[in-house]
């Protein structure tokens, strides 16, 4: 039997289908589980292949919807990685160019402000 990559409904995660055995009438499969890097059998019903739920108009936007949360996750832990000045959040498609008023008043410190007057 030629190796083969499933989706294991018990483990809920892909899996490599290294041995299969019909015993008793039933068919079990050993497979190996990279996540947990472990060998196991299952029964050949819970597993599935890997591109039969797949739907490629859901999938772009599950996929959208991860790499966002991902930005938003890096935002609010406060990671400097990217830059050292403040972080602007913009929709995924569109760059972000700040105008020169607004980079202004994003670079003024508020220590600078005297108390009771307002600076515009």
């Amino acid at each position: 039997m030629q190796d083969v990559w499933q989706y294991s409904t018990v483990h809920n995660s892909a899996c490599k289908v290294i041995e299969e055995q019909t015993l008793w009438g039933q068919t079990v499969c050993r497979v190996w589980l990279p996540n947990q890097d472990a060998v196991v059998r299952v029964p050949r019903s819970s597993l599935r292949p890997l591109s039969a739920d797949l739907h490629p108009e859901i999938e772009a936007g599950r996929i959208a919807y991860v790499a966002a949360a991902a930005k938003v996750a890096e935002v609010l832990e406060g990671s400097t990685s990217v830059t050292v000045s403040p972080v602007l959040l913009a929709p995924m498609e569109s760059n972000v160019i700040p105008l020169p008023h607004q980079r202004h008043s994003a670079a003024a410190p508020d220590s600078c402000l005297v108390p009771g007057h307002l600076r515009r």
